[in-house]
């Protein structure tokens, strides 16, 4: 057991800083950016060494953009001078979501399919544009970074087991039950 911990100390890190982050993420406590901060350094790591390309440099975006949430949730919602609401993404905004999302996608595939030994660009490419479309959502407190969220961690499930990357796996499928229970605790707490 001493032998794996040692062998995996930093996916173990990155999995039990991530149970953490998530339950703060439900919650809506800030706490989540700090843990998400940590989470992210340590996965950073991981997933580089598992070519995973893309997803780690995800996790590098992930440290950046934790930053920027935990900003944006400290300085909360001006008009009314208390915590930032839980929102919904406004329909036109979903086309530039979308064309993020394909763009992203897309431009990450050819990089990772022409200059890396990644096993997997296009799943890789597609989970990574679908995580950062998310992740900016939950800065922003919109509803719908669950349903993103859902299907991302969905797809990740499949792509850690076929790499062998159990423990991770496993916190994707606790993630992907998480986003419904995240997805109602936020709705309930949104103003009508």
């Amino acid at each position: 057991m001493i032998d794996w911990i040692v062998l995996n100390w930093l996916e173990l890190l990155g999995f039990v800083s991530a149970l953490i982050y998530l339950f703060f993420s439900v919650k809506q406590h800030v706490w989540v950016w700090p843990w998400g901060i940590i989470t992210s350094a340590a996965y950073v790591f991981f997933y580089l060494e598992s070519r995973l390309y893309a997803i780690g440099v995800l996790n590098v975006y992930y440290v950046a953009v934790s930053f920027y949430g935990w900003y944006n949730w400290r300085k909360g919602n001006p008009e009314s001078d208390g915590d930032l609401p839980v929102t919904r993404v406004r329909a036109k905004d979903w086309l530039a979501y979308l064309l993020a999302g394909s763009l992203l996608t897309l431009g990450m595939y050819v990089v990772l399919s022409r200059y890396t030994d990644s096993p997997v660009p296009w799943a890789d490419s597609f989970i990574t544009a679908l995580s950062v479309l998310a992740t900016w959502m939950l800065t922003k407190k919109k509803l719908e970074n669950w349903l993103l969220w859902l299907v991302a961690d969905s797809f990740a499930v499949a792509i850690y087991f076929e790499q062998k990357l159990f423990l991770t796996a496993i916190l994707f499928v606790i993630y992907s039950a998480m986003t419904l229970v995240g997805y109602r605790a936020w709705r309930k707490t949104m103003r009508v």
